[in-house]
């Protein structure tokens, strides 16, 4: 294929070049999402809060009197995998303590939760006696958007249920996204991109930890959202708009579980679905402004959490809480944190290599790429492209950022963090198999040379 002709072709690619006009239609579209994206995120916890606290309770309370919902912080899944019983705790009890006559908007910005395991069943079990809930702790830190979908699911269902209504949605949203891959870039391209993140990582567990399977979630749903957008119009401003929305939704859902991963996975995933289109510097382009502005998207969004509750809770405080637990978690002391440079690097490195499968799935994938490579060295070689395949492949270098700027937080909780190693090797691996020219809407209409040649008068039967 002549990517020069189809680049040519494009109205969309045209745009890009057509002066201070196409900028200043991309900047009225970074302005418009800057202020769309936090007031509909807010409107959507408000509403979350809405939800009647009194039948989450009771259907929380089921879950401690079932076995659900237990003290124990942490525990071995059948599996072998750690399980986040606290942070499980946290969720699923934020909106639940507030003092009398907060109203929701307040109570939304606050965040309030019981706490841990321990005191949330503690809590519980005093509300079954009579007295009030009592909030451990106002997490104003994050935005917790995951509300939207556990309160309405605990009040209507039950815990459990919730629970096994999120693990389907992963389920579902990576079944999504693999057919996608497969239509325009072949089964396999979708098979090494999401294997290793499936058999090599904890994902069978996900569903049992409210935060981690909604952190999954934001991650696989907003990288297919941008796949999507940019699979149809591939100008760097739909790239910078949907990358900046792709941030935003891992920040609005995820409570700091794997983050890198969607930064990789969604700039990878641009970078796929431009690839048939644009390549060399247009490429490498596009693929750039997709890190860039995912990077802006999560920080933007981030950041508006924590104006909206300064207003609420005083500035003060909220410049206390974000510069020490920053403070901490970028190179904070600890036990289990050596502060040597790659030292986050090799421990999640080292972790995702312990895993049972992640052996066997390298395997599979180096014999995948060897074996594609040669068939197209040998039929296709104007497919091999390798500098635009490396390009594809260079998100994955952005988890290894992501845990050396967070090196406390990468070793600490490197038992989850892990899992954005996955995605990197995914990325890679897929970047060498995929097929980069079957975008059909990227190849200029073939002329039909059988009726070229065709004396003139007579018509095709």
């Amino acid at each position: 294929m002549n990517l020069a002709n189809a680049t040519n072709a494009e109205p969309d690619a045209l745009a890009d070049r057509s002066g201070p006009s196409a900028a200043l239609i991309m900047a009225r579209q970074i302005g418009a999402l800057m202020a769309i994206l936090p007031v509909v995120g807010l409107l959507l916890v408000v509403v979350a809060d809405l939800v009647p606290t009194q039948q989450v309770v009771d259907h929380l309370v089921e879950g401690v009197e079932s076995g659900e919902l237990t003290a124990n912080q942490y525990h071995q899944s059948a599996f072998g995998n750690q399980v986040d019983e606290f942070t499980d705790c946290v969720a699923v009890t934020i909106g639940l303590g507030n003092r009398p006559g907060v109203n929701p908007v307040e109570s939304a910005i606050r965040s309030p939760t019981l706490g841990s395991c321990a005191t949330t069943t503690n809590n519980l079990q005093s509300y079954v006696n009579g007295a009030g809930l009592e909030r451990q702790y106002d997490y104003f830190r994050y935005w917790h958007g995951y509300a939207i979908f556990t309160r309405p699911l605990i009040a209507g269902f039950g815990l459990g249920a919730a629970r096994l209504v999120a693990f389907v949605a992963l389920l579902s949203l990576t079944s999504g996204l693999a057919w996608s891959v497969a239509r325009r870039h072949r089964v396999i391209t979708s098979a090494a991109l999401l294997a290793p993140f499936v058999l090599t990582t904890d994902f069978a567990d996900l569903g049992a930890g409210t935060s981690h399977v909604y952190g999954a979630i934001a991650v696989i749903g907003s990288s297919w959202l941008a796949y999507e957008l940019v699979a149809r119009n591939s100008s760097v401003g739909r790239v910078a708009a949907a990358s900046m929305i792709a941030g935003g939704i891992v920040v609005y859902a995820d409570l700091l579980t794997m983050p890198p991963g969607g930064w990789a996975l969604c700039s990878a995933l641009v970078g796929l679905a431009v690839a048939s289109r644009h390549a060399g510097r247009d490429l490498a382009d596009r693929i750039g402004a997709s890190a860039l502005f995912w990077l802006f998207g999560y920080s933007w969004m981030w950041m508006c959490k924590w104006f909206m509750a300064g207003v609420v809770v005083g500035f003060d405080r909220v410049s206390d809480d974000i510069t020490s637990q920053a403070s901490l978690r970028i190179d904070g002391d600890h036990a289990d944190v050596d502060q040597r440079w790659l030292a986050a690097i090799n421990k999640n490195v080292d972790l995702w290599w312990a895993m049972p499968l992640t052996k066997v799935v390298v395997l599979a994938l180096a014999l995948a790429v060897l074996v594609v490579v040669r068939q197209r060295m040998a039929n296709a070689p104007s497919e091999l492209r390798w500098s635009d395949r490396l390009l594809i492949a260079t998100p994955a270098a952005l988890p290894l950022i992501w845990y050396e700027l967070l090196r406390n937080h990468s070793q600490v909780h490197a038992w989850f963090t892990y899992r954005s190693v996955a995605i990197a090797v995914g990325i890679v691996a897929a970047a060498f198999v995929a097929q980069l020219t079957t975008d059909d809407a990227a190849v200029p209409a073939a002329p039909d040379r059988r009726r070229d040649r065709e004396p003139a008068g007579t018509s095709a039967s």
